[in-house]
């Protein structure tokens, strides 16, 4: 069983995407999602899909909460997510809104990661032990999580991570 990674994020952009984005949200919140697929409204491969992507080929284990409009051209919103920060997700996010930016802060205490890219504490307030990543480590990160995201099970029913 994964490790619960809980990130707080703050997106920032044009009126137009945010609301658009918002919009998104606001929809998954409200509607019936398909209950025969065992899972519920705020799982994030719906927003996956929202954005014309496939949930397989992106990293978006667990769900969102908290959605809340700031003011029109900042969004807020918590996700619980396997291990690590959701980058890919909302690397794909920033690529299908051009305007929008997106910082972020987690804590995944059993495996001791404490990681933000807020520099300047512009939007999150932490402490030392807290590790500020940039752009292109989040890239790399990005590259690690894609060559080892299938997990299969053997006949002990032992979860193996296999290389793509």
């Amino acid at each position: 069983m994964a490790n619960y990674c809980k990130t707080k994020y703050v997106i920032t952009g044009s009126n137009e995407d945010i609301s658009n984005l918002n919009s998104i949200f606001q929809r998954l919140l409200k509607e019936e999602v398909n209950k025969s697929s065992n899972v519920d409204n705020t799982w994030l491969g719906h927003i996956v899909n929202e954005l014309d992507e496939n949930p397989d080929n992106i990293s978006c284990r667990r769900w969102f909460e908290s959605v809340k409009l700031k003011n029109s051209s900042t969004l807020s919103l918590t996700t619980w997510s396997a291990w690590s920060p959701c980058y890919e997700l909302f690397e794909l996010i920033v690529k299908k809104f051009p305007t929008l930016q997106y910082y972020f802060i987690s804590s995944e205490p059993g495996l001791a990661v404490y990681i933000t890219n807020d520099a300047d504490k512009k939007y999150f307030r932490y402490g030392k032990k807290y590790d500020v990543i940039d752009k292109e480590t989040i890239k790399q990160l990005i590259s690690m999580v894609k060559n080892y995201k299938n997990e299969v099970r053997d006949e002990n029913n032992v979860v193996r991570v296999v290389q793509r």
